[in-house]
């Protein structure tokens, strides 16, 4: 069997995108972009200027927070056509709200006019820096009449979109959104969109969210997915809560936590979501724990939205899961072809009750963590905490789920004693005839690890 091995610098670019290189405009796109015509030509306000679609409703600041469709045409490579952002409104009184969601998770402020009917976003909003230390902006541009992308900054206030009956906001056709640095943006784009339209997510009802799924009780929590993003040690005991544990009905190696974010949660009061959410994994190689953060077509998103962090949508994961997803592997090829690769520094494990999701010490970079989170758009993305100050260091999200004694791990479903016996070097290459003293890795179904042959 031919062990194959993931290059690290591969790695560790593809599976940490807070660290990741912003994309370049694609020419191809922008040469068909409609010319906008002079700044002076167009009235600041804006508010003639939206798309002649359905009349501008009055609305209500009650009204106007939850989750939205994002849909527009992109003009940079590697970006796709739609997207979900969360609008939350910080001021009622005065109409100030902010949209998180975007690419990297930035936040950007806007402005509900309640009789207008209109949502405000104001040009060359600082943003702050990204991971790699670049300062980024929410800042507006043209082109000129060949379609050519200009440089720099549009001189104009904001973008402004109109509301319409069924809560949809238009904004003017070839108002070009842009978030990077307007004074370096050779170094790339976040963001480079026109043809920008929110439309409210309908919530859905299901049933029985229930269905399916038997309450085994409590487990305790070590939560290190979204404790150390907002300073909190989750290594500390005192910091650890319980929350619901259900297990599959059908297939009885998936589980999963119930709103792992509200009720005993330390942070609940820094959770704005409002939709049921968890966390679900599936044990069936216990030393290869996979999380599913997609069911029947549908995003396991944790429930938990903060403003303050950027979050619209989190999804709680790891990098099995991520690495699979991000070079196509079925788990079967990850486990016989990848696993011994030099850059898998840590995997989830679930042994004598306990989901584990190590993180280990790394000089360069903090932590190499396997707890890891998506956003809305890449569920499986890989995201991992900062350390402040810092765009290389990663901060420590060991991750542990106690199950409670009464769930018991027998009806965990592999058989080990009856699996062929594989040894291997350290460097992953199989050996079919070991010899006595040599220091070897032995796989038996899915249980691995490192003995010195005695026979």
């Amino acid at each position: 069997m031919n062990k194959r091995y993931l290059l690290g610098a591969l790695i560790l670019g593809a599976c940490l995108p807070l660290s990741a290189d912003r994309f370049q405009p694609d020419p191809n796109l922008i040469k068909n972009c409609p010319a906008i015509g002079s700044v002076s030509s167009r009235a600041k306000s804006q508010t003639q200027n939206s798309p002649e679609s359905d009349a501008t409703q009055s609305v209500s600041t009650d009204d106007i927070g939850g989750n939205y469709d994002w849909t527009f045409n992109s003009l940079i490579k590697g970006n796709g056509n739609s997207g979900e952002l969360l609008i939350s409104v910080t001021n009622p009184e005065r109409g100030e709200v902010v949209i998180s969601g975007f690419y990297m998770d930035m936040t950007v402020k806007a402005y509900i006019d309640s009789e207008r009917g209109t949502l405000t976003i104001p040009n060359k909003q600082d943003l702050g820096k990204d991971g790699q230390g670049y300062q980024n902006y929410f800042y507006l541009k043209q082109v000129n009449s060949k379609g050519q992308l200009i440089a720099g900054v549009l001189d104009q206030e904001a973008s402004v979109g109109k509301f319409d009956k069924d809560g949809r906001i238009s904004f003017p056709e070839n108002d070009i959104w842009a978030i990077g640095d307007y004074d370096n943006e050779q170094s790339g784009f976040w963001i480079l969109t026109k043809n920008n339209i929110l439309s409210k997510k309908k919530a859905s009802n299901p049933d029985d969210p229930n269905d399916g799924w038997t309450s085994l009780g409590y487990a305790t929590l070590q939560d290190g997915w979204v404790l150390p993003g907002l300073g909190i040690n989750q290594l500390d005991p005192q910091n650890w809560y319980e929350v619901e544990l259900q297990q599959n009905d059908d297939n009885k190696n998936i589980y999963r936590l119930v709103d792992p974010y509200k009720g005993n949660c330390p942070v609940k009061d820094k959770n704005t979501a409002t939709n049921t959410g968890y966390i679900q994994f599936n044990v069936t190689y216990p030393d290869f724990v996979t999380f599913d953060v997609i069911n029947s077509d549908e995003h396991i998103d944790a429930g938990f939205t903060c403003s303050s962090l950027g979050i619209a949508k989190m999804f709680c994961s790891n990098m099995v899961t991520y690495w699979c997803n991000k070079f196509n592997l079925t788990l079967e090829t990850f486990i016989n072809e990848y696993s011994y690769s030099p850059t898998f520094k840590t995997g989830s494990t679930f042994k004598d009750g306990i989901i584990t999701l190590p993180a280990e010490k790394a000089f360069t970079v903090g932590y190499y963590n396997d707890a890891s989170f998506g956003y809305p758009g890449d569920p499986k993305g890989g995201g991992q905490w900062l350390a402040p100050n810092s765009s290389t260091r990663f901060v420590n999200m060991e991750t542990k789920i106690f199950f409670p004694e009464s769930a018991g791990v027998s009806d965990v479903c592999v058989d080990n004693e009856s699996s062929e016996i594989e040894y291997f070097n350290l460097q992953g290459v199989k050996i079919t005839d070991p010899s006595k003293g040599q220091l070897l890795i032995r796989r038996q179904g899915d249980k691995t690890d490192k003995i010195v042959f005695t026979r």
